[in-house]
């Protein structure tokens, strides 16, 4: 058995073959802890330490082919978190939140995978992951081009406390240029459908239940810190989003002159 602290849960998808960014990948994640105390929840509580197994089971739902990479245990801590049941209701979470913005996400996208992963107190993957291939790819409906692969919409989920840590972030690739304003930035509108998708991924994170001493909840965390948030809000900006890293790794075709 592994321990670890929470499950990081990857959206992933890739841009098609009609697209001029075809076989670029667009991904994102968010968070989900086993969080004390549900009667009345700390903010800033630290998330206990759990055991999980490495498992390796292959499932079958309406949506998905699953392969299950790990299962969590009771081990001294009374109910088990992440049992096979709740990995699939997260899943079922984040499709529902993928079907509410896939309005919004170019038809030049598609998503085609959920992978949970249990994450060990020194940030790396205790076991797993579990991986739910979508057996039809979740298409985006929205008719314009898709924005490159650097830019995206963030969602934030914020606690406002000093400093950095109170705010976590989804990069949402792929959003479709219907959804913009004419001077590009994102329409109120889409500013709403995003940020209502979210607040619904959190309630239905809520809804999953727990133990008797604990319930799931998203939390603001980076990979290896032992200090957990509790978001207390959730919000979308109109400024389009870029990550350099993202766009430094994009080849460039170049078209040049000899200056006489």
């Amino acid at each position: 058995m592994a321990d670890y602290t929470h499950v990081y849960a990857v959206l992933e998808g890739a841009w098609v073959s009609s697209s001029v960014w075809d076989g670029e990948i667009g991904q994102c994640g968010l968070r989900v802890g086993a969080w004390p105390s549900p009667t009345s929840p700390d903010p800033l509580a630290a998330l206990p330490i759990r055991t999980c197994e490495l498992v390796t089971e292959t499932h079958d739902t309406p949506d998905a082919s699953v392969f299950q990479g790990f299962q969590g245990t009771a081990a001294g801590l009374g109910t088990a978190a992440w049992t096979y049941p709740d990995q699939l209701a997260l899943a079922a979470s984040i499709l529902d939140f993928m079907n509410a913005i896939k309005g919004r996400v170019s038809t030049k996208f598609a998503w085609n995978r959920i992978k949970l992963s249990p994450i060990a107190p020194d940030g790396k993957n205790a076991a797993g992951p579990t991986v739910f291939s979508l057996k039809t790819p979740l298409v985006g409906t929205d008719s314009g081009q898709s924005l490159p692969p650097q830019n995206s919409v963030a969602l934030s989920f914020v606690r406002r406390i000093p400093g950095r840590r109170g705010r976590g972030r989804m990069f949402l690739p792929a959003v479709g240029t219907g959804s913009l304003t004419p001077e590009g930035q994102v329409g109120g509108s889409a500013m709403t459908d995003y940020r209502n998708a979210g607040k619904g991924l959190d309630t239905a994170i809520k809804a999953m239940g727990g133990g008797t001493d604990w319930e799931y909840r998203l939390v603001v965390t980076s990979a290896a810190s032992a200090n957990y948030v509790m978001p207390a809000e959730v919000r979308v900006g109109n400024i389009v989003d870029t990550q350099r890293r993202r766009r430094n790794a994009i080849r460039e075709t170049f078209t040049s002159d000899v200056l006489t």
